[in-house]
């Protein structure tokens, strides 16, 4: 299975709106989930050959403030659901980030996750 299979299976079920790279919509959804790589990087060599990759993800989740108050969203619960779920599917998480868009009205939280590379 690909990384972005396990992604998108992972998450699937927490947030409906799961893409790899970028949204494909011309209006941005008020929830959704982007995921690219950052970095694909040899991890185990033998005779001097790479032998075992990990991927490091960025895992994007997008959440828009409620109304025209600007009220703020409860993310927590999500953000919680989203981290129990990468880490079942075996990733190993080095970082959670929050920020929050003034210009757009998003909570974006950002997963750093990476996962061994299955081989073929």
């Amino acid at each position: 299975m690909t990384t972005n299979a396990k992604i998108d299976g992972a998450l699937s079920s927490i947030v409906s709106n799961i893409w790899a790279l970028s949204c494909p919509l011309e209006q941005s959804p008020d929830e959704y989930i982007i995921y690219n790589p950052e970095i694909e990087s040899p991890e185990l060599y033998a005779d001097d050959e790479d032998c075992e990759w990990i991927d490091y993800m960025q895992i994007h989740y997008f959440v828009r403030n409620a109304g025209e108050t600007k009220k703020a969203v409860n993310y927590i619960e999500k953000k919680e659901q989203i981290k129990k779920a990468i880490k079942k599917a075996g990733f190993s998480l080095e970082d959670i980030t929050i920020y929050y868009e003034k210009e757009t009205g998003y909570t974006h939280v950002v997963f750093l996750a990476n996962i061994l590379q299955e081989t073929h």
